[in-house]
């Protein structure tokens, strides 16, 4: 197999950035970054804009989201890595994913539309 060589790399300078921004809680600010943008074009350009889990599954789904399967808020070190060395092999880091299965992967961004523990939204008054 031949592993695509990334278009960007992370400098120290970049790091130091993207950790500011996870502490801040400023996600936005990287994921319209340049060279994040590089980064995720190449990724879908490489998946050919193909859903992988839906394709690994025989079906077929356009891809709009790349995903980081190593949370980037836990791994900064791999914001813009495709691959990863892990236990002496190369491994996906980022995958492109169609909305439905990038939610599968992040159900806890569901949070807002669960139920209040009473089950309703707003206390109905009949004043």
């Amino acid at each position: 197999m031949v592993i695509p060589k990334d278009p960007v790399s992370l400098t120290s300078k970049d790091m130091d950035w993207v950790l500011r921004l996870i502490k801040g809680g400023n996600m936005h600010d990287f994921y319209t970054w340049s060279k994040w943008l590089k980064e995720r074009s190449h990724v879908l350009k490489i998946d050919k804009h193909e859903c992988q889990h839906c394709k690994a599954n025989r079906r077929y789904r356009r891809a709009t989201i790349v995903h980081h399967i190593k949370h980037l808020r836990n791994y900064p070190q791999y914001a813009l890595s495709m691959w990863i060395e892990e236990d002496g092999k190369m491994v996906r880091q980022l995958e492109s994913l169609c909305a439905d299965c990038h939610e599968k992967e992040h159900p806890e961004r569901l949070r807002q539309y669960r139920k209040k523990k009473n089950g309703f939204i707003n206390k109905e008054r009949w004043d």
